[in-house]
């Protein structure tokens, strides 16, 4: 039996695929370690802004007179915090939408592979087919030159 070995013509694109799928995977998982990264620095920057305005609100009901210069500074401070945490979302933001790109990005190359996976398939099967066609046209071939050959003339 000489059956030819199935060679994909495509095998190549798909390796690099496969490399692509693996390269842009790590991508999506940093990115989303960024996300998670930028979800706990807003939280503390929330934190620390919930925190100074509970603790403003305690001492303006509690009667705490407050120093002008020092609620100038308390001002500022909170001021300048929230400002970090407007900094923060945004950033936070950012990263969400990176991270949504690259998730696009993969889930684009997962259909390629997909795809070209299938086509394989069927390109090894119709392969088989043809392989099972010859074999058994060669059989009948062999069977038929023996006839021949038992044959008087």
């Amino acid at each position: 039996m000489s059956s030819e070995r199935f060679r994909y013509a495509l095998e190549a694109l798909l390796r690099r695929r496969r490399s692509d799928w693996k390269t842009v995977k790590m991508e999506e998982t940093t990115a989303s370690k960024v996300v998670d990264d930028r979800n706990s620095e807003v939280d503390q920057a929330r934190g620390i802004v919930e925190e100074t305005e509970q603790s403003l609100r305690h001492a303006r009901r509690d009667g705490v007179e407050i120093d002008p210069n020092r609620q100038h500074l308390l001002a500022g401070y909170l001021s300048l915090q929230r400002e970090v945490l407007g900094q923060r979302q945004h950033a936070l933001g950012q990263a969400r939408e990176m991270h949504e790109r690259i998730r696009t990005s993969l889930e684009g190359v997962t259909k390629g592979i997909k795809s070209l996976e299938k086509h394989r398939e069927q390109r090894e099967a119709d392969h088989n087919v043809q392989q099972g066609a010859a074999e058994q046209k060669r059989v009948d071939e062999l069977w038929l030159l023996r006839r021949r050959r038992k044959e008087p003339r």
